[in-house]
Parts: structure tokens; C-alpha cells; sequence
């Protein structure tokens, strides 16, 4: 039976980024337990395609949430505000927003393309990242009870070696997150981090010669023997955790989901 504190009904949950399988449990989580899920991104075709599953399973159990999904073109600043809108539109609030514009593809600084890549990470990863919170405040604020959770790498595991260009960019949310907490604890609403740990995305990026997660957890054990991945499991029922009721005394903080 379902634990009635961990209840999302009546709320929009927007989760912005790449589908990834991090995306997919975090959307499969938060429909289960009652939320109404709204996808965002660059190229949703994928997208698309998982919000109809969710929604046929919203066919065999009445409880679950709707989800859809939109395409918009998030490097521009007013179309962030655009999408956030639709979102709203779409389910008539927002109160819940999961961003996951972190693509973790190798982004070593002393790459002789390190400077082309910093422009596109600081435009994608973290410009974008800024307009998006900026146009949910003005929805969160009316509702009292909101939840802003940045999803970024985490800089403790072995791969990060080749992503220095992506922690210069991406890291700085989270001390971002501890002033922004403050900021908007007013509003009632919280704003937390997750560092993940190795995802089965990740690796599949790093190591594209390997053709399985299996070959491509062995490639990165031969740099970290203590190398594991995360299960995404844990990671969305993190994130249901923090976006309920019983994750309203957690705001500012910084938390690792390294299995």
C-alpha cells in the first residue's frame, strides 16, 4: 500500500533535459504516487513516446498522474518561460520542478575544443538552468509548498577526470542551492541538489567502443575498482521523498545517491 505521506496528488511536476534512464524512473515515480508529470526538452520525440506509456498505465490504475511531453527550444530565454507556462497550462499548476539538463559527455579542460565546449555546457547546462528557475518561481510562489531539485554529477566518482569543463559549469549549483534555499524559504518552498553517482547513461557516453553497460562497467573499473553504478531506484525515490510533505524540513543541502 502506498504511504499516503509520499502523496503528489493535485501536483505538476516539470522535469527539464535529455530522457535519459534517470529521467524515466524519476517520471515513472512521481506519476505512481499521484503527480502529474510534465516533460521539457530540446528533442522530445523519446519523451513522447515514454509519457504515453506512463499514461496507459494511468489506464489500469485511476490514482497515478498524467504525463506529457513538449519540445522547446531551452537555449532561449523566453522560451523557458514559455515552456514553464505550458507546463502550468497543461495541468494548471506547477509545483515541482527536477532539472536535469546535465549531460554527462566527456569534457576534459585540456581538450583543444575545451573552450567550445564550455560555451555550449554554460548555455545548455547551466543559462538554461537559470531562466527555467526563474520562470517556476513565479508559479511556486502562489502555491506554498514548492520543490526546485538540481540533478548534477557527482565530482567524488572515478570518471570525473574527464569532466572538468562539465564541473566548472554544472558544479556551481550547488552552492547556488544553499543562497537560493534561503532566498525563497519565505515562499515555503525548498531547493536541494542530488550528486548521482555512475549511471548507465554515463558510462555509455564515456566508453561509446564499449557495445554493453556490462563492458562499459568493466572499462571503469580498470580506473576504479570500487566503480558501481547507481541504481536509479534510489534516486527517484529520493527525489519523491524531497517533493513530498515529509521532505519540507530539507532545503539547501547537497545530497550524494552514489548506489
Amino acid at each position: 500500500m502506498a504511504d499516503v505521506s509520499l502523496s503528489l496528488r493535485e501536483r505538476t511536476s516539470v522535469i527539464s533535459g535529455p530522457l535519459t534512464t534517470v529521467t524515466q524512473n524519476i517520471a515513472s515515480t512521481l506519476t505512481q504516487n499521484g503527480s502529474d508529470v510534465v516533460f521539457i526538452a530540446n528533442k522530445a520525440d523519446a519523451h513522447q513516446r515514454v509519457a504515453q506509456h506512463l499514461n496507459d498505465q494511468r489506464e489500469v490504475n485511476e490514482k497515478y498522474g498524467r504525463c506529457r511531453a513538449f519540445e522547446f527550444n531551452l537555449d532561449d530565454p523566453k522560451v523557458c518561460k514559455e515552456a514553464i507556462s505550458k507546463a502550468a497550462e497543461t495541468f494548471g499548476c506547477v509545483d515541482i520542478y527536477i532539472d536535469a539538463l546535465g549531460i554527462s559527455t566527456p569534457a576534459p579542460f585540456r581538450n583543444e575544443s575545451s573552450i567550445e565546449i564550455f560555451e555550449e555546457l554554460l548555455q545548455k547546462q547551466l543559462k538554461s538552468s537559470f531562466h527555467l528557475s526563474h520562470a517556476v518561481i513565479n508559479f511556486l510562489k502562489t502555491r506554498k509548498r514548492g520543490r526546485i531539485v538540481y540533478l548534477i554529477t557527482d565530482e567524488c566518482h572515478s570518471g570525473f577526470a574527464m569532466d572538468s569543463v562539465h564541473s566548472l559549469v554544472r558544479g556551481g549549483l550547488s552552492s547556488f542551492t544553499r543562497s537560493f534555499s534561503k532566498e525563497i524559504a519565505d515562499l515555503s518552498c525548498t531547493v536541494n541538489t542530488i550528486a548521482t553517482g555512475l549511471t548507465e547513461d554515463y558510462l555509455l557516453s564515456h566508453f561509446t567502443e564499449c557495445k554493453s553497460i556490462k563492458e562499459a562497467l568493466e572499462q571503469m573499473k580498470k580506473i576504479d575498482s570500487s566503480a558501481r553504478l547507481m541504481n536509479p531506484e534510489n534516486l527517484a525515490n529520493t527525489i519523491l521523498y524531497l517533493c513530498s510533505n515529509l521532505g519540507s524540513g530539507i532545503s539547501g543541502e547537497t545530497l550524494r545517491i552514489k548506489i
